[in-house]
């Protein structure tokens, strides 16, 4: 038996001795199994970034986060990270952006993400060990 999807499940095991004289003789037994939620396998951008105005905060966009069934998560912290391609000065993100969210009903939203340098970047998305990149985005 396979069970995927986080939850309760109930088992009634029954088992017959008639090997005796006397028997047969019977007995049961109810187990329960608490399945809880898997870890991060996988990370989707819901929407790929394309720019932004120069000191202006990106677009909200939001990161959606399943298990290897591809069941989904909640209560998962992810992160952000700035991968600069190509920069005019030092990259980082900007004052008061919140690079950390973590995801209810499956999504973790991030809402308050500014670049602080222009040029060209990667935003990834992690969770524990599991990341996904977005596709390049150009701060003018």
């Amino acid at each position: 038996m396979a069970y995927r999807a986080p939850g309760t499940l109930g088992l009634v095991g029954c088992v017959t001795d008639s090997s005796t004289g006397t028997g047969p003789f019977s007995s049961g037994q109810a187990f329960t199994l608490a399945v809880g939620q898997g870890s991060p396998a996988w990370l989707v951008s819901l929407a790929q970034l394309g720019g932004a105005a120069f000191i202006g905060q990106l677009p909200a966009f939001h990161v959606w986060v399943l298990d290897r069934f591809g069941n989904p998560l909640s209560g998962v912290v992810m992160r952000l990270a700035l991968v600069p391609i190509l920069t005019v000065g030092l990259a980082g993100f900007g004052a008061g952006s919140v690079v950390q969210a973590m995801a209810v009903n499956s999504v973790a939203t991030f809402g308050r993400v500014a670049i602080r340098t222009l040029g060209r970047y990667e935003l990834p998305a992690f969770a524990g060990l599991v990341g996904a990149l977005s596709n390049p985005l150009t701060w003018r």
